[in-house]
């Protein structure tokens, strides 16, 4: 019963963590020292959001990436919304999970990580915090067009029955860094 509370247990306190930061960073300038803020909740950590000095500001991020995600041959797009789309995955099943990125006209983005996170996710100065494991992490820039990702990745055996796992992209722009959710991952 008590062989995995030390992994819960930093589990929770990484997203405490992340979501305490959200909130501190929505309403304090968005600065490169600014804390890790959660990706999920919308907030981007971008240096070209504020002016200098300022005391509140929105959360912004320069551009957006459009996704497409299949499992297993099933298909689905993101919707603008933002409202990930869901997959019925079985504890145990092996999974391709291929991933479509759009990168828009005059934007270049200069690293893509693709991963999984079961309790929510932020974003530091060097890329996702809480998204274990990494399945890809681009080496090169993504310049505008189509580029695709193959994952393979065996869904957990461990939680109970409807728990829910995120596919997780966090991409880097020139001073900035955001990511969110692209998919959730149910266990059937």
């Amino acid at each position: 019963m008590f062989g995995n509370a030390g992994k819960r247990s930093r589990g929770v306190r990484a997203f405490l963590v992340a979501v305490t930061t959200a909130v501190i960073t929505a309403s304090c300038a968005a600065t490169p020292s600014t804390a890790p803020a959660v990706a999920r909740s919308g907030v981007s950590r971008s240096s070209l959001s504020c002016p200098p000095g300022a005391l509140s500001c929105p959360a912004h991020f320069p551009f957006r990436l459009s996704f497409t995600v299949a499992v297993n041959g099933r298909s689905r797009v993101l919707p603008r919304d933002g409202i990930p789309p869901r997959f019925i995955v079985a504890p145990g099943g092996n999974l391709v999970i291929n991933v479509d990125v759009t990168v828009p006209v005059r934007t270049t983005v200069t690293t893509l990580w693709l991963g999984i996170s079961r309790h929510g996710n932020g974003v530091g100065p060097h890329g996702p915090i809480g998204v274990r494991p990494i399945l890809v992490r681009t080496r090169g820039p993504l310049t505008h067009g189509l580029h695709s990702f193959r994952l393979h990745w065996v869904a957990p055996v461990g939680p109970r029955r409807g728990t829910s796992l995120h596919l997780i992209a966090t991409w880097a722009a020139k001073h900035a860094i955001t990511g969110q959710t692209i998919a959730d991952l149910v266990l059937a």
